[in-house]
């Protein structure tokens, strides 16, 4: 009698969890992350409309995988659609707050421009990830974090992202400069200080000529090699090998 007592609560359980509103999702996240709002559905299989600050996103839905529960965890597969961005995954999240995060997609030209203009670059064409993988120990999401590690503790970051190439164009104290670049690939990894980092290269070109990184207190590092100053119409004056690091550039952005 007992074991059919407890086989009834489960099912009950259960059906109260598929029939749970999205909104009771939408809710729980931090207004000064990520704005989900329109929510439709349910907590089991939902959508909402999603924004990043001012900027919408487009319509975030996804789908609970039911067997994760028996395991503690909280997995979904998610999809995020929008008229400048378009990205698919998979998202889990356990009792012990470990993340993870894989996920392949496009950032259009319109959002990606949105995102470069507060350094005065612009570029032609959109921007294609793939099997980008992110795992990690969430530390706090209340939205009162100041940096990306008080957030998230890495333990795992990899993925490619590609620019078929084309127009940029930069501003510097001379004034802006436009130049034609070639396609290229960035690799995604983690630092020796487990903070993400980014090395982008070219076809036959078997150094890195751009390095940028997180460094703590939300600061970012992006180091220009001699070779990329020559692609980019300011070739440096100096004598150094083309893989030589000859520019680097601090700021604070998170």
């Amino acid at each position: 009698m007992i074991r059919y007592l407890l086989l009834a609560l489960v099912v009950i359980i259960g059906v109260v969890i598929v029939r749970l509103p999205a909104s009771l999702l939408t809710e729980r996240i931090p207004r000064d992350t990520v704005v989900l709002t329109q929510p439709g559905g349910t907590l089991w299989q939902g959508s909402a409309q999603a924004a990043l600050g001012t900027q919408r996103l487009g319509r975030l839905s996804w789908s609970l995988h039911p067997l994760a529960l028996l395991r503690l965890e909280a997995v979904a597969d998610f999809a995020l659609s929008g008229s400048e961005l378009g990205v698919a995954g998979v998202a889990g999240i356990g009792v012990d707050q470990q993340l993870s995060l894989t996920l392949d997609g496009e950032i259009g030209n319109r959002l990606l421009n949105a995102i470069l203009a507060p350094y005065a670059i612009r570029i032609d064409g959109d921007l294609a990830a793939s099997k980008v993988a992110v795992a990690g120990q969430l530390r706090d999401l209340s939205g009162t974090a100041r940096t990306l590690e008080d957030v998230i503790a890495f333990t795992g970051l990899s993925g490619q992202l590609r620019w078929d190439g084309g127009l940029a164009s930069y501003t510097l104290q001379a004034g802006t400069s436009t130049a034609t670049f070639p396609a290229l690939q960035g690799r995604l990894g983690l630092s020796p200080e487990q903070l993400p980092e980014l090395a982008v290269y070219s076809q036959g070109i078997d150094f890195a000529l751009l390095r940028a990184g997180v460094l703590t207190e939300g600061f970012v590092k992006v180091g220009v090699s001699r070779r990329f100053t020559e692609l980019a119409g300011l070739p440096w004056p100096g004598q150094e090998p083309d893989d030589a690091i000859v520019l680097e550039v601090e700021q604070q952005v998170f």
